[in-house]
């Protein structure tokens, strides 16, 4: 997992993707709206912490489209946010300690695993020494 770096999940929040939703389905501009809050809402329950969103897996659906308004297009049921640790990128700090920190949102089709298939392989392509930060303060 990410070019052999091994990363450790401590803190995980997951939740429906279109819990909530009243009226609608789920469209192109929907959930475009979902990635984006999703970016926010990383922003907000990890202050302070870079954060990344994996692009989630986008799957048509004419078989319910109604021949009118945008296309049916669903998101994978699940929103996971978790913030992840792992060893430093750079030099440790004058203690020698310190660790390597990412908050990242994804989506998966179920809650029973916290990784899912897909989204082992999306964070297989993700870049830690980009979007990760080091943290050696205490």
């Amino acid at each position: 997992m990410l070019g052999g770096r091994t990363v450790r999940l401590s803190s995980v929040d997951l939740r429906l993707t279109y819990g909530g939703v009243l009226e609608g389905y789920p469209q192109r501009n929907l959930n475009d709206a979902h990635v984006r809050d999703a970016a926010r809402r990383l922003a907000e329950r990890y202050p302070g912490t870079p954060h990344f969103v994996l692009e989630p897996l986008r799957t048509l659906r004419p078989e319910h489209d109604s021949g009118v308004g945008p296309p049916w297009e669903e998101l994978p049921r699940v929103e996971c946010l978790g913030f992840f640790t792992s060893e430093l990128i750079g030099a440790p700090g004058e203690l020698g300690l310190g660790h390597s920190c990412l908050a990242v949102a994804w989506w998966q089709e179920n809650d029973g695993t916290v990784f899912s298939d897909s989204a082992r392989e999306a964070f297989a392509r993700l870049d830690w020494a980009t979007h990760a930060e080091d943290r050696t303060e205490w």
